[in-house]
């Protein structure tokens, strides 16, 4: 049996009332560092969205009269204001190449961010992109129908544009190296459908398919201008 002294057992409470009060002192001027996950969370919660900025013009910086592939230009005014579906479209003669933002592409750039019934694209090196606007829903929604060739093969996409909308960057890129027409589109796409328009392939397409392919489009090739 263990024993302890008397004067051990008086001792120890004012050992321990001693270390409480020096580690309330030491409390009060300690500087407590910033917990490294705490810290980058806040920063990712409070960081502005670039993406936002880009796409929300300041109203007071906007003008109409700018081209359309201008960002001061702002969205454009759709012109059907009810739910809306198309089954006849003027057709303009696809653009010899990737020229969306140019005067010669204009008429038909303006009509589909009008969600107006409108059809047609652009050739490109390796094929083309064609574009038909199949209408609006009561959502707010413009429905497009897109399809892109490449040598060959064929892939249908069925997208929701909002509305009032701006060009996106697809409509702006170079397209010497690959096709980008839907990068940042700000809506939602989905595949309708993939096959080959060569003869033996293993998914042959249905010619009765009316898909809004470039040559398919009446007219031939609308000029950019030079360079």
């Amino acid at each position: 049996m263990t024993r302890t002294a008397p004067w051990t057992a008086a001792l120890f409470p004012t050992l321990l009332l001693a270390a409480l009060v020096a580690g309330c002192d030491a409390d009060e001027g300690a500087v407590t560092l910033p917990d490294a996950d705490t810290e980058q969370a806040d920063a990712e919660i409070t960081q502005p969205d670039a993406e936002d900025d880009l796409t929300e013009p300041d109203p007071d910086t906007v003008d109409p009269a700018a081209p359309l592939c201008d960002p001061a230009h702002g969205p454009v005014a759709p012109t059907p204001t009810a739910e809306t579906s198309y089954d006849a479209w003027d057709v303009v003669p696809c653009l010899t190449q990737a020229c969306l933002c140019s005067d010669a592409a204009e008429p038909f750039l303006d009509a589909m961010l009008r969600c107006e019934p409108v059809a047609g694209g652009f050739y490109w090196h390796f094929g083309s992109v064609g574009l038909r606007v199949l209408g609006r829903h009561a959502d707010g929604h413009c429905r497009l129908e897109v399809a892109r060739e490449v040598e060959g093969s064929a892939t249908l996409w069925q997208c929701d544009l909002p509305l009032p909308a701006s060009p996106w960057p697809g409509l702006m890129a170079d397209y010497a190296e690959a096709d980008a027409f839907l990068d940042g589109f700000p809506g939602t796409c989905s595949q309708q459908d993939n096959c080959c328009l060569l003869d033996g392939c293993p998914k042959p397409c249905d010619v009765q398919a009316n898909w809004p392919l470039c040559f398919d489009l009446s007219g031939g090739g609308t000029e950019c201008p030079a360079e």
